[in-house]
């Protein structure tokens, strides 16, 4: 290499500030651990959630009689699931209420699954011992009660049929003289006058127009259906408001075709009263039977979207960090095993009653839920049920939040503090290795000869540059004895 020749390299402090980027293993690692303290949290909720399924079992275990309280067949009716109603349900005309909104599944009666003039959609639901439906019905010509006719056939309204506990048919006209509260009577068995007269107290609804026709909202007390819980409903359609004849009788019937009532199939009382006396709280208990069904049920989930995060000066790393795991987990199928909202129910209910405990994550609205099943067993050693036992991760995502803020923290923090200290260190460093090359090339003039025969500075530094200090010094007081001898040395010879 050519002395003088222009050399370029990087210096001593971009180096360390490159050296500086392994910093950024920091919050990697960290990122690591969370998710394997979170998959932990995780396996601790599944083994919670069975332990709380099979300490609900062990009550339920040997007791058929609270799944044989059905004494008819399912299999020859149209099962009406009321599902349970943890809303105000306030009669007006409106489903909204009730709770959860897609759960109650409608069922559709008429010709072309519900979309013909008369056609109507069913839900029903049950709350403190009533039964409430929600009757959506289309009608192109809207026909309402003569209050001065006796006659109850003669305008729009709903027929309710069912079987009373003392075994004999029952009759509930539904009528309305104007959109707003219904009355009810019983009637006769040609379903055109009051039995009584009377209306019928207990049976209260509300009735509105819609853009397709009405939706009327009743309900009735459970124990006027009795124990076989049999239930038929359907809309009469006036059209005429002349002659008042009825243009067409739309009814539930099941899908067989046989002319016979619905099933309407509901928490069961005994087995609600038992999960309740447990007083499990911060969960959705559920007891369902081999058919499916869901016989009891305490308890709700919050699926509704999470709050968003409190705005600090942490969101956005918080939320790249969070947008990149999904990246991660996506690119590595990580979420594989998150299972979607039916398919993780139906999976769970498959096994438990083959007879294997079984949890797993699953997305629900928009959370994700962890579901817990454990089969009952009869007296026999036959699986005759299932408890199922659900709770968010809400407590896991917010311990994940609040990591991931912490992760943040003192990534940001230690990452500031590293390179102020490199930046303060590596200047100290430049400022002694600068200082120490200007002295030792003031030591030789531009002719060769000697100024200084030592160095002054870091002569007594403990360090590297201290060593290479005084090595360079020590080089020059031999280079001054060898120039002092060589001045001497005609002296020497003469």
């Amino acid at each position: 290499m050519r002395v003088g020749s222009t050399i370029h390299g990087p210096r001593l402090v971009a180096k360390l500030m490159a050296l500086s980027v392994a910093l950024l293993v920091v919050p990697w690692l960290s990122w690591l651990l969370l998710v394997e303290m979170e998959r932990a949290l995780e396996a601790m909720q599944f083994r919670q959630q069975l332990l709380v399924a099979k300490g609900i079992s062990t009550f339920l275990n040997g007791r058929e009689d609270l799944f044989a309280d059905l004494p008819i067949d399912p299999e020859d009716y149209e099962a009406l699931y009321a599902r349970p109603i943890t809303g105000s349900a306030r009669l007006d005309g409106a489903i909204e209420d009730w709770n959860d909104v897609d759960s109650h599944v409608a069922n559709s009666f008429g010709a072309r699954a519900g979309t013909a003039d008369g056609s109507f959609d069913l839900s029903l639901g049950d709350r403190d011992g009533w039964l409430y439906a929600f009757v959506k019905v289309r009608d192109d010509v809207r026909v309402y009660r003569n209050p001065e006719s006796l006659r109850l056939d003669g305008a729009d309204h709903v027929r309710v049929d069912f079987i009373r506990a003392d075994g004999e048919d029952g009759r509930i006209a539904i009528t309305a003289s104007q959109a707003g509260v219904t009355t009810a009577y019983r009637m006769d068995a040609e379903w055109r006058l009051a039995e009584t007269g009377a209306p019928e107290r207990s049976v209260q609804g509300h009735l509105v127009e819609t853009d397709e026709g009405y939706a009327l909202e009743f309900r009735l007390p459970l124990d006027m259906l009795g124990s076989r819980r049999v239930f038929g409903l359907s809309f009469v359609d006036v059209d005429d408001p002349q002659t008042r004849a009825t243009r067409a009788v739309t009814r539930t019937l099941p899908t067989a075709g046989e002319e016979s009532f619905g099933l309407v199939v509901y928490r069961s009382p005994e087995v609600l009263k038992i999960i309740e006396g447990l007083g499990y709280a911060g969960y959705r208990i559920m007891v369902i039977d081999t058919e499916s069904r869901r016989r009891a049920e305490t308890g709700g989930l919050d699926l509704g979207p999470r709050p968003p995060a409190e705005a600090n000066w942490a969101a956005i790393p918080r939320g790249a960090f969070l947008k990149t795991r999904q990246w991660l987990e996506a690119l590595t199928a990580a979420d594989a095993d998150v299972a979607q909202d039916g398919e993780g129910a139906a999976e769970v209910i498959a096994s438990a009653l083959a007879g294997d405990p079984l949890a797993l994550r699953r997305h629900a609205g928009e959370k994700e839920v962890i579901m817990a099943g454990h089969p009952i067993v009869g007296a026999g050693g036959a699986v005759i049920g299932l408890v199922a036992v659900e709770q968010t991760i809400e407590d896991i995502e917010t311990f994940q939040y609040a990591a991931i803020d912490s992760i943040v923290w003192v990534s940001v923090a230690s990452l500031i503090a590293f390179v102020l200290a490199l930046i303060a260190f590596s200047g100290r460093l430049t400022w002694r290795i600068r200082n120490l090359r200007r002295e030792a090339a003031a030591a030789i003039d531009e002719y060769g000869r000697l100024r200084s025969a030592a160095l002054s500075r870091e002569i007594h530094s403990g360090d590297e540059i201290g060593d290479l200090a005084r090595s360079v010094s020590n080089m020059l007081t031999r280079l001054r004895q060898h120039n002092h001898f060589i001045e001497n040395m005609p002296r020497t010879l003469r």
